[in-house]
């Protein structure tokens, strides 16, 4: 280390205030930045509804890639149906359950479900509804 450094860690002089101002400032971006990040990191855990119903262009899916509109199976019904019995608030499931219904002709059935992910703030659910 040097001397500034260690006049620093003694708490002298000026430039020791500002280090502990650059240091608390990023303790609070990075606190900030962790705390957003963990509802996130909480619902990305992969479903088999994600696997089967996620589109390739959601900026919000948790898997890689996504699914084709003539990909998306009837499976993707059920798996979607159970994750939204398992998670009613986790808007990226009530999307995907709307878009298995709707690519495999049950578009109105799914309708709800897409206006409760849209206006809970789904992106991808927003942009199929025009918002």
């Amino acid at each position: 280390m040097g001397a500034g450094s260690s006049a620093c860690m003694l708490g002298r002089g000026t430039d020791c205030a500002m280090q502990r101002m650059i240091r608390i400032a990023a303790i609070i971006l990075l606190s900030g930045f962790a705390s957003s990040l963990a509802p996130s990191l909480q619902a990305a855990d992969i479903t088999e509804c994600d696997r089967l119903a996620a589109h390739k262009s959601d900026p919000d899916k948790v898997v890689p890639g996504g699914v084709s509109g003539a990909d998306v199976s009837a499976a993707a019904i059920s798996a979607c149906r159970d994750a939204v019995t398992r998670e009613p608030d986790n808007l990226r499931f009530r999307y995907q359950l709307a878009r298995a219904l709707a690519e495999n002709g049950r578009a109105g059935e799914g309708h709800p479900h897409m206006r409760m992910a849209a206006a809970g703030g789904y992106r991808q659910a927003q942009f199929v509804l025009g918002y």
